[in-house]
């Protein structure tokens, strides 16, 4: 997970008839399908001359709108492809099943220019190759949510984004919609009027849940957020939440977490320092050992036998360097894709999901 990501400026978005439409397409494209499962594949990409990823990038070219995130598809050797949305839909965050087979995302309408309007709903979507569905039972205020590795439900963290109430988690599933809590009380609150952030990381298995959690203040001046609490970092057994191990001493949020309890997780010394990756193993023993690995951890994620990571230049405007690491070393790390610069990317994920049957409502710019 990007660091700059988390500190993203929050957008204002229009008030717009956009639930309404979801929850009307949500029907439609359910009467469609008789049976809207999540494809998969057998497993995470491995071969990735011909990976592609989603990530978000923020849109100026649009005569008709203000400027806004929008969600592309590319591919991973260079960076090649367009969006998957059509002109006026919003995506800020986006997260993928580790097997690259569905996303998930939400969407906005776009403010058109010149407009003073402000507000209005959020909807999510869940995306494979051939289908795209609403997700009518997310709830209000979500603050971070991870992709099971199936692709057939996501775990969501939600509630609590500035009022100090302790966040709720529970795990949704894609096709039905049936929610069930995960764990209570297990992500902690954040001190009240204070921008609450949570970072997830899921285990293959489901079994275990690594989060991160921390507070920005917005009043000082600074463009963008600083950390007003420290990083609060858990691993968490699932279900129930019991606590398997803590930290507070950096600011780290979660990339992997395997079954045998090796955490990847991006550190940076503080917001004005850069991303790398570090290790953690035995986290689920008596004594966890942590090791820097010198490598950019701007954006990266994981592989079949191995993990991918994004280093770039400045504030990640310039090229992006795209490179797989078996072993978390430089000396492993193999470039393999080259992106041109000249745009802001976030959240970048695998993904082969290259193009969306969007079903959603198209916002008018008359």
């Amino acid at each position: 997970m990007s660091w700059s990501r988390q500190h993203a400026v929050v957008l204002v978005v229009a008030a717009s008839t956009l639930a309404v439409a979801a929850c009307t397409s949500s029907s439609a494209t359910g009467a469609a399908s008789s049976s809207p499962q999540p494809s998969a594949r057998a497993s995470r990409p491995a071969e990735l001359a011909e990976a592609h990823a989603v990530y978000v990038v923020v849109d100026h070219s649009s005569s008709a709108w203000q400027s806004y995130p929008r969600l592309y598809s590319a591919r991973l050797v260079d960076g090649t492809g367009g969006p998957l949305l059509p002109e006026g839909v919003v995506t800020d965050r986006v997260e993928a099943s580790s097997d690259g087979s569905v996303i998930v995302y939400d969407a906005t309408p776009a403010v058109r220019r010149g407009s003073s309007e402000a507000g209005g709903p959020t909807t999510w979507w869940w995306s494979d190759s051939t289908q795209t569905h609403a997700m009518t039972t997310m709830p209000a205020d979500v603050l971070s949510l991870a992709v099971a590795a199936d692709g057939r439900s996501v775990v969501v963290v939600a509630g609590g984004a500035r009022s100090g109430a302790v966040p709720s988690v529970a795990r949704i599933d894609l096709v039905s919609g049936r929610s069930a809590p995960v764990c209570q009380g297990c992500v902690p609150a954040q001190k009240p009027g204070f921008d609450a952030h949570v970072a997830l990381a899921l285990s293959d298995d489901g079994a275990l849940l690594a989060t991160s959690t921390w507070a920005t203040d917005q009043s000082s001046g600074f463009v963008g957020s600083r950390h007003s609490t420290p990083t609060t970092e858990q691993v968490l057994s699932l279900p129930g939440g019991s606590s398997r191990w803590s930290s507070g001493t950096a600011f780290c949020t979660p990339v992997t977490i395997a079954g045998d309890g090796t955490l990847v997780r991006g550190c940076a010394k503080d917001e004005a320092h850069p991303v790398t990756l570090n290790e953690v193993t035995g986290v689920l023993g008596p004594a966890a050992a942590s090791r820097p690995t010198g490598l950019p951890g701007y954006e990266s994620g994981p592989l079949a036998g191995g993990w991918w990571y994004a280093s770039g230049s400045g504030d990640a405007s310039g090229p992006l360097t795209i490179s797989r690491t078996t072993a978390l070393t430089a000396a492993s790390s193999t470039v393999i894709g080259r992106w041109p610069g000249g745009q802001q990317i976030e959240a970048l994920r695998l993904a082969e999901v290259t193009r969306v049957a969007w079903s959603g409502p198209v916002p008018t710019a008359s």
